[in-house]
């Protein structure tokens, strides 16, 4: 009777101990994570440069087209993400850029999964961007972390697609 006591107290004791050393585990993989992502050098261009080839997967999609046939060459879309960055995206950090292209990038390959660039018209496809409340939510996500706050309507001048379209 006493050793299985003595049994149970050192079983409940190493379960104690575990879930200590597990906490701690998780405690110290945030912590690696955190580094990985303040130490990594993110491409705002390749983020960019993403997106706009996502969005013109969808749209060639959406009009029945081969990609090709309206895709840019890979020389002017990094041509025209330069611009975009140099001018528009100016004063934001380089990881904030590639957080909002990153985040658009996402939204785009989100509407090729799910089927809507084959089903939807670019009309609507290019409302379904401006309303969507998952890019709204990573958007503000990338701006929220240099302490700054983001309305709606100023997410909408930071959708690539509106300089994109109008030839920006």
């Amino acid at each position: 009777m006493k050793f299985t006591k003595l049994l149970y107290l050192t079983a409940i004791l190493s379960g104690f101990a575990f879930c200590k050393e597990e906490s701690k585990y998780d405690d110290d993989y945030a912590r690696v994570i955190l580094l990985q992502l303040a130490m990594s050098n993110p491409s705002a261009t390749a983020s960019c440069s993403a997106a706009i080839t996502r969005n013109t997967e969808c749209f060639a999609l959406s009009m029945g087209v081969p990609t090709t046939s309206i895709a840019l060459s890979d020389a002017a879309i990094e041509a025209q993400c330069k611009n975009l960055r140099q001018t528009t995206f100016n004063n934001m950090s380089e990881r904030a850029q590639a957080c909002l292209f990153d985040c658009q990038e996402k939204d785009w390959g989100s509407k090729i999964n799910s089927g809507s660039c084959k089903t939807q018209t670019t009309t609507a496809l290019l409302a379904s961007v401006s309303t969507s409340a998952d890019l709204k939510t990573c958007i503000r996500s990338c701006i929220q972390t240099t302490d700054n706050l983001v309305n709606d309507s100023e997410i909408n001048n930071l959708l690539l697609y509106n300089f994109i379209q109008i030839g920006e």
